[in-house]
């Protein structure tokens, strides 16, 4: 592998990192973004289904640059109002916002996994 390859397979590796942590952070991101400091604890039940169901939303998303969220969101059955709603309830519970966050950040360290696994050199 050239060095020029590597330097591009690190940078688009980078990319995918900067977008996990972006992603929930709110900067460089035009999707919606995951303010747990802002949230406030409420007694609307989100259940693990629902919970599965967003998390694989937004990691179809991070693996496809491409996915819109309509596509997304329909791929799981839900309309965009639906997610919406969904993830409204979803960011009012800290919790959950802190379970979506370890999620995301596993899939990232299991894309760097995969890179390391094919030679690909990951710096941190």
């Amino acid at each position: 592998m050239t060095e020029w390859s590597r330097l591009l397979i690190g940078a688009a590796f980078g990319a995918s990192i900067a977008f996990a942590i972006s992603f929930f952070s709110g900067f460089g991101s035009s999707a919606p973004v995951m303010h747990a400091q802002h949230s406030v604890e409420t007694d609307e039940r989100v259940s693990e289904e629902e919970l599965k169901s967003y998390i694989e939303v937004y990691s179809a998303m991070q693996a496809d640059r491409s996915l819109k969220i309509d596509d997304a969101a329909a791929t799981w059955d839900m309309s965009v109002e639906e997610f919406r709603a969904l993830e409204r309830r979803v960011q009012a519970q800290r919790r959950l916002v802190d379970r979506v966050r370890a999620a995301m950040l596993e899939q990232a360290k299991q894309n760097a996994s995969s890179l390391t696994e094919q030679g690909v050199p990951v710096h941190n």
